[in-house]
């Protein structure tokens, strides 16, 4: 009794060491099977949701039932598996960004200028044109160590003329013109990111302007890896407001900022007030099909493919002019609300697919939350349009739609 006592005695120490070897490399995919378990509760809530709907406020087809059944079945199928097919599929593209990434930083310093390449499209920019390139030739950062990548498109009006006489003026400024026949600010801005010859990338709208600091601030804080945001002002109909949410945000948020999905959320998809490392823009594209959201589906694939540190230039500041057309204003419409909206969830989710960050997940899962008030809006004021709504999401086949946050007509 006592040689199996000892004999038992070793194996439980063998099996101990071996438990905590197993829990060292389970840690590296503890992260994904939080996310697979979210991604799964999520889409069975929203399956049983829907499939509830379907029982009690539409009328459908036995044949409607029984793929939605089989849906269901198939997600608690999936779930007793040890690896999800999605976090199969995300851990492959997670290792392809990581060696992306890798390559991109190495040839940061050998491939481009030191300094900051400024994307600039303009549409019928006329009126307001003059007044961004007044504030980018009061930089107090050398001109040296900067461009001006101007990508005029779409219909013609005088802005060509103005940026040729600004251009001859200010002779000392590197400032390149583009031509393009085609309309879209995103068109525009993936030609400007292929021109880009320095470091870093800015961002700016053709009726914003800067601070005089703005350039050389971003540039102090400047790394390869490192994204860096301003402050941003808004300024509508000549009231000023620097206390908008996503300005107090920034002055609130820490230097560094640890955690910026939870410190400065609403910064992170705009197009303004901030500088990254060039590199990293150039490998992905702004969707040229979305009319509206593109800003947001574009940074949520580039934080979604790789890595960055964060950090702020207080002290730079993006002046933000509102115009009639902006998001904010747009007229209530199924084109927007709903079919805009849509596109750009779909497009989300394929950045979710990305990473297994759970930090970042659950920021990618609020930005659908956002996009899905805009439909709540139309919804409210239409709620007729439902049923159409419903089929217009269905015909995307996306994976996740959390359906319990869409506005029911009561």
């Amino acid at each position: 009794m006592e040689k199996s006592y000892n004999d038992a005695e070793d194996d439980l120490s063998n099996l101990e060491q071996q438990y905590h070897a197993a829990i060292q490399e389970m840690d590296t995919y503890k992260a994904k099977a939080n996310s697979a378990e979210l991604a799964y509760q999520e889409c069975q809530s929203s399956a049983s949701y829907r499939l509830g709907h379907l029982l009690i406020h539409e009328t459908r087809s036995f044949k409607d039932l029984l793929k939605l059944f089989s849906r269901l079945k198939a997600i608690k199928g999936n779930n007793q598996q040890s690896i999800p097919k999605t976090m199969k599929r995300s851990a492959t593209l997670s290792t392809n960004s990581n060696i992306d990434e890798k390559q991109t930083i190495a040839h940061h310093k050998e491939m481009y200028k030191k300094g900051i390449s400024i994307i600039l499209p303009t549409y019928k920019g006329e009126n307001t044109i003059y007044r961004v390139l007044s504030s980018l030739v009061k930089q107090d950062l050398s001109y040296e160590l900067f461009e001006i990548i101007i990508i005029i498109n779409g219909e013609k009006d005088n802005t060509e003329n103005i940026v040729h006489n600004f251009a001859a003026e200010f002779p000392d400024i590197n400032i390149s013109i583009i031509i393009l026949d085609a309309s879209g600010a995103s068109l525009a801005r993936n030609r400007g990111i292929e021109e880009a010859t320095y470091q870093y990338t800015v961002l700016i709208d053709d009726d914003d302007s800067v601070s005089a600091n703005y350039l050389s601030a971003l540039y102090k804080l400047a790394e390869k890896n490192t994204i860096v945001f301003s402050q941003i002002i808004n300024i509508d109909n000549d009231i000023i407001d620097s206390s908008n949410i996503i300005n107090m945000q920034i002055l609130k948020a820490k230097t560094p900022v640890n955690n910026p999905f939870k410190e400065c959320p609403s910064i992170l998809t705009l197009n303004a007030c901030k500088l990254i490392p060039t590199p990293y823009m150039k490998q992905i594209k702004f969707n040229t099909a979305l009319k509206s959201g593109e800003d947001v589906v574009y940074f949520s694939e580039l934080l979604s493919k790789f890595s960055f540190k964060f950090n702020i230039a207080k002290e730079a500041i993006y002046f933000r002019f509102f115009q009639q057309n902006s998001v904010s204003r747009q007229d209530l419409s199924f084109e927007f609300n709903i079919l805009g909206r849509i596109l750009v969830i779909a497009d989300i989710q394929k950045s979710m697919s990305n990473t297994s960050k759970p930090s970042l997940l659950n920021y990618l899962q609020k930005l659908i939350y956002s996009q899905i008030n805009f439909m709540n809006v139309y919804l409210r004021e239409y709620p007729e349009k439902y049923p159409t709504v419903i089929k217009e999401i269905e015909k995307r086949e996306l994976y996740y739609f959390p359906y319990e946050r869409l506005h029911q007509p009561s």
